[in-house]
């Protein structure tokens, strides 16, 4: 029944892929959509979350020095706010969003209305519970592997927990000159969590 039939698969590029990156791994999870978006023939639009322009820049200047033709990949800076819109209504062929679940049913239901395929890893910022019997230093130094490798930053009601947090901010000057992939984020978050 089958023997005068066949089957193939072919691969085409999608187009323009826009990309909107978080905050939190602001190097790796660009990169690696970026990389796969170009590998699969696409040219690619990157925004990149306010807090990690910098990281973006690294990010230009790292696709920029691979000689790509001009206009495949781009680099833009716009407020989050308006980029999905603005991206979706310049036409993109696919979006990748990773953030918030309310911004992500937003964007969903913007490419909609085109039947633009999106791509969503959507969640939120897990709360770090601290018990009332809790070893602060220890909760504190647990709070600051965990949140700003990613570069994250730790948010708490405890008046204590947020004292101590906050006391052991000089030993952070060293990362105004951590490696330019994590430490100009990472600085970024700091200034922006400590000024307030």
């Amino acid at each position: 029944m089958l023997a005068n039939k066949r089957s193939q698969i072919v691969r085409q590029p999608f187009g323009v892929i826009g990309i909107i990156s978080p905050w939190n791994y602001p190097f790796a999870i660009p990169f690696s959509e970026v990389v796969m978006a170009l590998l699969a023939g696409n040219s690619v639009v990157l925004k990149t979350a306010s807090e990690t322009q910098m990281v973006g820049r690294i990010l230009e200047q790292c696709f920029l020095a691979a000689e790509l033709p001009k206009g495949v990949f781009n680099y833009i800076n716009m407020p989050g706010k308006i980029a999905g819109e603005a991206l979706l209504s310049a036409g993109i062929d696919k979006l990748f969003f990773t953030g918030s679940v309310a911004v992500g049913k937003e964007l969903m239901a913007l490419a909609a209305k085109t039947l633009t395929p999106v791509v969503l890893e959507l969640g939120g910022n897990d709360p770090m519970i601290v018990c009332e019997d809790a070893d602060l230093e220890r909760a504190v130094g647990g709070a600051i592997w965990a949140g700003f490798p990613i570069v994250g930053n730790p948010v708490g009601e405890w008046n204590e927990f947020m004292s101590l947090l906050k006391s052991m901010n000089h030993s952070w000057s060293c990362l105004k000159n951590a490696s330019p992939t994590y430490g100009l984020a990472w600085t970024s978050i700091l200034i922006k969590t400590w000024a307030s």
